[in-house]
């Protein structure tokens, strides 16, 4: 069961999953309408595959913000690695690919999912130490077992 939040969170969050989903349609889109029209030469290939990585790149996006907004994490830590992978070997392609196909548009499709992918995988700041080091009253402990005060 997913916990509580806040309405305005709620919100926040079904705004960004609204935008990786209709950005990963409008892409699929672009590479249906281009497969129809044709594919003749190398730019144009390698810009209807710019395309494709950018959808597979933000649908891989809605999975994983989905697992983390609405179901609490249920992925297993290395899931959440290869996802993390994944959408990062897709951008990866997508914008090598709109380089050699000339598909600057892409980028304009892409930026506000990677802006807010940006902010999904973002680590929390590990918790502040206490001043004394391990805390708990921890002392340090010398070579050969003997603890000092």
């Amino acid at each position: 069961m997913p916990s509580p939040v806040r309405p305005g969170v709620r919100i926040a969050q079904s705004a960004g999953l609204t935008v990786f989903l209709a950005t990963g349609i409008v892409l699929v889109g672009l590479v249906v309408s281009s497969l129809a029209s044709g594919t003749g030469s190398l730019r144009a290939i390698a810009a209807v595959l710019s395309t494709l990585a950018g959808a597979v790149a933000c649908f891989a996006m809605l999975i994983d913000s989905i697992d983390l907004w609405m179901l609490d994490r249920r992925m297993t830590p290395y899931s959440q690695k290869m996802f993390h992978s994944l959408v990062f070997v897709s951008m990866l392609v997508a914008l090598g690919l709109s380089v050699v196909g000339r598909n600057a548009l892409l980028l304009v499709f892409l930026a506000p999912s990677m802006v807010i992918y940006l902010l999904v995988v973002r680590k929390p700041p590990p918790p502040s130490r206490p001043a004394g080091g391990k805390g708990g009253g921890a002392g340090r402990q010398r070579r050969g077992g003997k603890k000092t005060k």
